[in-house]
């Protein structure tokens, strides 16, 4: 039987733990310091057609994890970013005014184990999240890696897991790299270099997309 004291430890660092994962979520305020009226999203949004009467009096935002706004509708044309907030953090920001479409990076549920691909540069395009231990053919030259939770991953510029690596690593939040990839694996190899080379011979349990 354990102990009180490590039992109370435990079970504070265990609600520490269940605490530190939400939902990604954004609010758009026509006030200033997020007072007024507000809309609120916790999806992606490739259209905001439904709000362009609202979008043009926004004043402010409150962000709960990382939002991209879009001044074109399906994530095209990079306007802002709001960057990894683990708390509610209100923003006074008029970027909404004039975006077309909006996402979070990443899977809504922060405590996912992914790595989140990108098409172009600054989170535009298509997107392509990954949660097998490893991928390739991706349908497009990945240019961006997003880390979620604490998974970590290796990055290579060619389709086979070779060439140059780069490592990507959550650390208990998103964290995004830049680097033109074709393949991913969950992991990093401590002594990866980003010249170096890594060789797989084993793809057997790989997915392939």
């Amino acid at each position: 039987m354990m102990p009180g004291s490590f039992r109370k430890m435990l079970i504070l660092a265990l609600s520490i733990a269940t605490c530190s994962a939400f939902i990604q979520e954004i609010s758009l305020y026509t006030g200033t310091d997020c007072t007024g009226g507000a809309i609120t999203f916790q999806t992606k949004e490739a259209q905001l057609t439904n709000w362009e009467f609202f979008l043009p009096s926004i004043n402010s935002v409150k962000v709960h994890g990382w939002w991209v706004l879009y001044s074109g509708a399906n994530f095209n044309t990079y306007l802002n970013s709001y960057s990894y907030r683990p708390t509610f953090v209100c923003i006074n920001s008029t970027h909404p005014k004039t975006s077309r479409s909006l996402r979070h990076l990443g899977p809504s549920q922060t405590d996912t184990l992914s790595l989140s691909v990108y098409e172009s540069g600054s989170w535009v395009g298509r997107e392509l999240i990954i949660t097998a231990p490893a991928a390739t053919n991706f349908g497009f030259v990945a240019t961006y890696g997003v880390a979620s939770d604490y998974s970590s991953w290796t990055l290579y510029t060619n389709a086979d897991f070779t060439g140059a690596s780069v490592c990507v690593a959550g650390n208990g939040g998103l964290v995004s790299r830049t680097f033109t990839f074709r393949s991913a694996t969950s992991g990093c190899n401590k002594d990866y270099k980003l010249r170096g080379t890594k060789t797989i011979t084993d793809v057997s349990k790989f997915y392939y997309f």
